[in-house]
Order: structure tokens, then C-alpha cells, then sequence
């Protein structure tokens, strides 16, 4: 990844193509296409229900499944707010210094979403849109 003047990047992961490359999958169009033969990019993110950007507010302890919307009612103790950092896997980074780990993605048929964790995960296997973003 090309790093700027001060060691570091800012910009966004993309996933371009297919491993076979015939035939090329198609992207789905939005979020809330579902179209037979088409596909959704989905990255692993213990942020869900929004994109914000690394800075922005959220909702919740790192590693812990976090949002962009104040809990209401609020939770006793409270929810924590805390800022968006890069290894929270955001749609896009912003001046990452090191190595980020874990930036994984899940490709799958438009109509099938971008899954969230199921009953009493072992690990956060939450998904969030990527591809399209919108």
C-alpha cells in the first residue's frame, strides 16, 4: 500500500474480481439489490448498522459488537461511546501507521445479505456491507 509523506495511508479496500475470472461475478447494484446472479462484499466488523468513519462516534467496547446509534433506553452501566479506529475495519481507513489485522472479507449471493452473529458467538462474526456501500 503506497504510505504518504508521514508513513502511513488513508483510502479503501476494494475487492475486484474472482479467483477463476469466468465468469466475472456482477456486484449487486445497492444494498438492497437481490438479483439472481449477482453478489455482495461483506467485511468483518464489530461495527454494524452504519459507515461511519474512522473518528466518528460509535457505541460499545472494542471487540465488542458496536453501533452508531445511542442505545435508548440507555443500558445500565452505560453504554460506552468511543471513536472508530482502523482496526475496527471501517469501509474506509484513515492515516493507518501499522499493519492491520484481520481485515477479512465474505462474498456472497446478493439475496443471502451480510450475516451478523448468530446465538452466543465464540468470536464476533458480525458482517456489514462493503460492497455496494449503498
Amino acid at each position: 500500500v503506497p504510505v504518504d509523506s508521514n508513513g502511513g495511508w488513508s483510502g479503501r479496500v476494494e475487492v475486484t474480481g474472482n479467483a477463476t475470472g469466468t465468469p466475472p461475478w456482477v456486484l449487486a447494484a445497492s444494498i438492497a439489490d437481490t438479483t439472481a446472479g449477482r453478489y455482495r462484499v461483506c467485511r468483518y466488523t464489530p461495527v454494524t448498522e452504519c459507515q461511519p468513519a474512522v473518528g466518528s462516534f460509535i457505541w460499545g467496547l472494542p471487540g465488542a459488537t458496536a453501533t452508531c446509534t445511542v442505545p435508548e433506553p440507555q443500558t445500565t452501566p452505560t453504554t460506552p461511546s468511543r471513536l472508530m479506529r482502523n482496526d475496527d475495519f471501517p469501509s474506509s481507513h484513515a492515516n493507518v501507521q501499522g499493519a492491520l489485522l484481520n481485515q477479512n472479507f465474505l462474498i456472497r449471493k446478493a439475496a443471502d445479505g451480510c450475516p451478523g452473529d448468530g446465538p452466543a458467538p465464540q468470536v464476533n462474526t458480525n458482517t456489514w456491507h462493503h460492497q455496494p456501500a449503498s
